[in-house]
């Protein structure tokens, strides 16, 4: 009889041994789990606060684009053109050496 029972202690023992490595092994699955999802959602956070902000530059230009001002400036800085009253002056460098 206690052979019997010595060998019922030692299966329950092995089993809750196994259940506990279990156990443990799914809690570091879960633990490394985590952490890539941490990661994603770091790197999700940023990517929208830079389309966040791009979505705002875009904003703040096409709000421009209804002033006069701004199609003068594009003009200029684009295309080189000028208006009516303004004179443009060129700059020409001669750059040979003497020798």
């Amino acid at each position: 009889m206690a052979r019997l029972v010595a060998f019922r202690q030692f299966i329950f023992f092995g089993f809750t041994l196994i259940l506990l490595v279990y156990v443990c092994c799914i809690g570091i699955r879960n633990i490394f789990r985590y952490n890539r999802f941490k990661i994603d959602y770091e790197v999700s956070v940023q990517a929208l606060n830079n389309q966040l902000r791009l979505n705002s530059d875009y904003k703040q230009k096409l709000a421009a684009t209804s002033q006069n001002e701004f199609w003068a400036l594009e003009a200029k800085q684009q295309l080189g053109l000028v208006n009516k009253y303004e004179i443009t002056y060129q700059l020409i460098t001669n750059n040979r050496r003497k020798n």
